[in-house]
């Protein structure tokens, strides 16, 4: 259930609705999780433009332009680019880490095997 509350909390179209704050933090516990995960991201957004680019993901997302236009990600692009991310990361990373318990379960010799590798 937290799961699919994360997830929601950062697409669910009901968490942009145009309620008072107070009503979207008691009813949609989604909204918490999105707010909370933008504000995050918002003080990194703000932390970088303070002291400029250093390499990372969301730097490259503050300070890019593009060739052609010169245009840059709106703050709000930036905000969503960076939330997709954090969901795919989460996502492939449980989906990995299932299959891999999964067929480590069917194979337990190759289990063995891992666990005399670690000692």
């Amino acid at each position: 259930r937290k799961v699919n509350s994360y997830v929601n909390g950062i697409f669910d179209v009901s968490t942009m609705l145009p309620l008072p704050g107070r009503l979207k933090s008691l009813l949609l516990p989604a909204y918490r999780a999105r707010k909370y995960l933008v504000g995050k991201i918002e003080d990194r957004i703000d932390q970088l433009k303070a002291s400029g680019p250093d390499g990372t993901t969301m730097s490259a997302m503050v300070f890019a332009e593009d060739d052609e236009s010169g245009e840059k990600l709106t703050r709000e692009e930036v905000i969503e680019n960076a939330l997709i991310l954090l969901v795919a990361g989460t996502e492939t990373s449980a989906s990995t880490l299932t299959s891999a318990i999964f067929l480590l379960g069917l194979h337990p010799h190759v289990w063995e095997k891992l666990v005399q590798e670690q000692r």
